[in-house]
């Protein structure tokens, strides 16, 4: 409509749909302009010869299941200088000339419910919602479903009008989970509608037709990556060249990104090749077993990189195939493969380490230990037994099951040292540690063995690390000395591989050894050096310590502002967390800042909810004591200073108020500056 003027002899539709061979291209335009061809000429020569001195635009639509006609397109150009041909097709034309634009799907993503109502996918919803069911309306609680729809659909208008078409039964959030379920959801029995867009399954299949048999056979066999994947996964998996993919993304099945290397299929497409994929049961399992192979080849790389400390690399390698290397964990397990799932133990264990994503790990996990049976004599099924059953248990005592834990860890540690897997042993041994310090155990001994341990295998890294350990057990003994030698020992180390995540829980150790020698300064810079570290790689465990670390020293040298924002970052960070111990810990020490600051009621409130609370009579990692004993000592200081009806007042308030009902108003308070 805009460009209407510049064509004086008129803008034709030419609707390629009903045709089914390019020899019927040049009929079809002829009538689309009106134009009777009835001479004996060459009915292409004709229409060119009725184009040459023409000022039109011709808008072919639909053109992909006649591609091998797309010549008469240059041909039109090369005889009518003057005329522009703008083609909607699944598939690029190749012919010279021709610029392409990829239709992207309609808006998905939007700031505030405001910008929402404003975007392309959403008016198109409400207008056909508005259809089936008159009076519709779109509320705030709505949006967020919705933008789901929009992108699960890929922002396919066809997707979005057949999704609306149930607002009359579901909700939309129903609606939503009824697209995730299975794409033949989205279908309409009305009238007069085209049977190709009677359902997204319709659509799907006239494309699929248009592929040839080799095509079909690639893209089915790409429908068991999950998230997407790189062209070595593709060749490895589905044996898919360069140009098999090229040519799957010019007719629009795959999505390129020359930035990051990847191609994706979208979640609707991937459910309907993998729908061809497992009509050959044979075929699907052998393209399993490859996906397999590869992810748990390249999970074993990745790991591989801990050695160099390239955390950094090591992190993005695995996330953004961690959907596909979930996907080849729980086949190795549904298989009994423990020599595949062997390999993607360390970097699964690491990952999840890093990203805090606990209650998810010990499900991962576990899901190990039910599939691989206790009793085998097979020793690779006796090391991937063990090994998960030590990674199982680090991720138990971080959710607060350290006396579960610490049997297990235990257990497994006994089993890999019969066994000829070191690096194994090595994890488990980590583990153990973690453990035994989450129970409030000595575990200098089980240091010293990690030490010698990973002197015996490749690299300095292996004994570097455990020697933080080492560090953290003196420092709790109170041997300084020892300590400092074995964490400036590992520091080395560190420095020269320019690690982050072990290097930022050294340096965490050495300020918690710097603060009782007196040496506050050195430890604020230190706590701050070691939660910058972990900043920068997500380590949020360690940021949670650091950044309470931090406040703990700032409390020493009486910088209570200082204090305050340490510990409200420790507490924020936590509770995303949903780490229950170290929450309540830190609100023990916020509370001391009420305290020393004339809040004694507010105080004794505070440390009324931490007591309430069950998990308070754990200790947090690297404290001397239970929450509770901190808690309890500090309130009865309080309770010595204040008015026993004022005291006994906040205590009840405090008694009565959920912990992490606390937690969320302090931090909000906090970060407001109040």
């Amino acid at each position: 409509a805009e460009v209407t003027d510049e064509y004086p002899d008129g803008v034709f539709f030419v609707d390629l749909t009903p045709i089914s061979s390019p020899a019927e291209i040049t009929q079809t335009v002829a009538e689309s302009l009106g134009l009777g061809l009835s001479s004996d000429v060459d009915l292409q020569t004709q229409l060119l010869t009725y184009l040459a001195n023409k000022r039109q635009l011709l808008l072919f639509d639909n053109f992909e299941h006649v591609g091998d006609g797309a010549s008469i397109v240059l041909e039109v150009l090369t005889a009518a200088r003057q005329i522009s041909v703008l083609a909607t097709s699944r598939v690029t034309l190749n012919v010279a000339g021709e610029t392409v634009l990829a239709l992207a799907g309609l808006e998905s993503i939007w700031d505030g419910n405001e910008e929402a109502l404003q975007t392309s996918g959403v008016q198109l919803f409400i207008d056909a919602a508005n259809r089936a069911k008159p009076g519709f309306a779109v509320d705030p609680d709505d949006l967020d479903p919705l933008a789901g729809i929009i992108r699960s659909t890929g922002g396919m208008p066809l997707g979005i009008l057949l999704a609306a078409a149930w607002v009359d039964m579901l909700s939309i959030g129903e609606i939503a989970d009824e697209i995730a379920k299975n794409i033949d959801f989205l279908e309409t029995d009305m009238g007069g509608v085209p049977d190709r867009h009677r359902s997204v399954r319709a659509i799907f299949d006239y494309t699929w037709k248009l592929l040839s048999p080799e095509e079909q056979s690639i893209f089915a066999a790409l429908s068991v990556f999950r998230g997407g994947f790189t062209r070595d996964a593709a060749e490895a998996v589905a044996r898919a060249s360069l140009r098999n993919l090229a040519t799957l993304a010019n007719k629009s099945l795959l999505t390129a990104n020359p930035d990051t290397g990847r191609y994706v299929v979208h979640e609707l497409l991937r459910q309907y090749a993998e729908a061809e994929l497992e009509k050959d049961p044979d075929r699907y399992q052998r393209v399993l077993e490859a996906h397999g192979a590869f992810f748990s080849g390249l999970s074993e790389e990745a790991f591989a990189l801990i050695a160099q400390s390239d955390e950094p690399l090591m992190l993005s390698t695995v996330e953004q195939d961690l959907d596909n290397i979930r996907l080849a964990w729980r086949h190795s397990l549904a298989t009994r493969n423990a020599a595949e799932a062997r390999k993607m133990i360390g970097a699964l264990w690491i990952v999840y380490e890093i990203r805090g994503w606990y209650p998810s790990a010990v499900a991962l996990f576990g899901e190990a230990l039910a599939a691989f049976d206790e009793d085998s004599d097979d020793e690779t099924t006796v090391v991937t037994r063990a090994l998960s059953t030590a990674v199982h248990a680090w991720f138990l005592a971080l959710q607060g099951r350290q006396v579960e834990g610490a049997a297990a860890a235990a257990k497994a540690v006994d089993t890999l040292r019969t066994t000829a897997d070191p690096e194994a042993l090595w994890i488990a041994l980590v583990c153990r540690a973690l453990n035994l310090a989450y129970t409030g155990q000595e575990w200098g001994e089980v240091a010293d063995q990690g030490v010698a341990l990973g002197e015996t295998l490749d690299g300095p890294f292996w004994a570097a690390a455990f020697k933080n350990w080492r560090g953290g057990a003196a420092f709790m003994a109170g041997d300084f000395a020892t300590g400092k030698r074995a964490l400036l020992e590992g520091m080395k180390v560190y420095e020269q591989l320019d690690e982050y995540y072990w290097m930022s829980a050294n340096l965490q150790h050495q300020a918690q050894i710097a603060i009782p020698e007196g040496r506050i300064e050195d430890a604020i810079d230190l706590f701050g050096r070691s939660a910058d570290r972990a900043r920068q790689i997500g380590a949020v465990r360690v940021l949670v310590m650091s950044s309470a670390g931090f406040g703990d020293a700032c409390m020493a040298a009486g910088d209570f502002s200082g204090a305050e924002a340490g510990y409200l970052e420790s507490l924020s960070t936590s509770e995303q967390m949903g780490m229950t111990r170290e929450m309540l810990a830190v609100m023990t020490r916020l509370a001391k800042i009420r305290a020393a600051t004339g809040r004694g009621a507010e105080a004794v409130e505070l440390l009324a909810t931490v007591l309430a609370d069950p998990a308070s009579a754990n200790q947090a990692l690297f404290d001397a004591a239970p929450i509770s004993e901190n808690a309890a000592s500090a309130l009865d200081e309080l309770q010595v200073e204040l008015d026993a009806d004022e005291f006994a007042a906040a205590h009840a308030a405090g008694t009565s108020r959920p912990f992490d009902v606390a937690a969320k108003e302090l931090i909000e308070s906090l970060a407001s500056g109040g």
